[in-house]
């Protein structure tokens, strides 16, 4: 936001522009390369991990908020429901709402739990694996029975979807879909490491 501005009575915001299309439209078109998903990832992770070493948590991070720019690289965008950290804090929320996009929020965000960076890491391995399957996780399963799915089973691996998903990537993507924080990835930088670890 580059600007809260108040005209005649009437507030607006100045932000940027930015021009390109949302990852939801490039999965759109079909799949995608392995080593492109990884680069896409790794940029998620890296604009996360600047987010929260700001005290901020997306919360809803999905297909539909990551803009692939003309150059290629993304930008994350809509913090809209936007958790800030830190003793000064101002909540926007009540305690135990769910907001947020159910296909791609971590278990303990759906049960309105405590929410940490980590349920952001959830979001891009429901990204990954989106982007390499051709479909969210769990998807195909009725409305009734598709949120108790996020919260207590786990999805089909990544490579039983694309056989040609290198184990180690379709691991890691499964690992950020871990259903305890404590199981995935600890920071956006880890994560970052992870997949630059990975062979190209």
């Amino acid at each position: 936001v580059y600007a809260l501005e108040e005209i005649d009575d009437d507030l607006f915001i100045a932000s940027e522009y930015v021009s390109g299309e949302t990852l939801r439209s490039t999965i759109a078109r079909g799949p995608i390369d392995e080593s492109r998903v990884r680069a896409i990832a790794i940029e998620m992770a890296s604009a996360l991990g600047a987010a929260h070493d700001a005290g901020v948590i997306h919360r809803d991070l999905k297909p539909e908020n990551v803009l692939i720019k003309a150059d290629g690289h993304i930008k994350i965008v809509d913090f809209g429901i936007a958790q800030i950290e830190g003793p000064e804090s101002t909540r926007l929320t009540r305690a135990g709402a769910m907001l947020g996009t159910p296909a791609y929020m971590a278990p303990e965000q759906l049960l309105g739990g405590h929410v940490d960076a980590r349920a952001d890491l959830y979001a891009v391995g429901a990204m990954g694996y989106e982007l390499l399957a051709g479909r969210p996780p769990f998807s195909g399963l009725p409305p009734q029975t598709l949120l108790a799915a996020h919260v207590t089973a786990t999805p089909d691996p990544v490579t039983q979807h694309r056989a040609t998903v290198p184990p180690a990537l379709g691991a890691l993507i499964m690992r950020c879909l871990a259903k305890h924080p404590a199981d995935r990835p600890q920071t956006a930088e880890e994560l970052v490491g992870q997949f630059e670890a990975l062979l190209p």
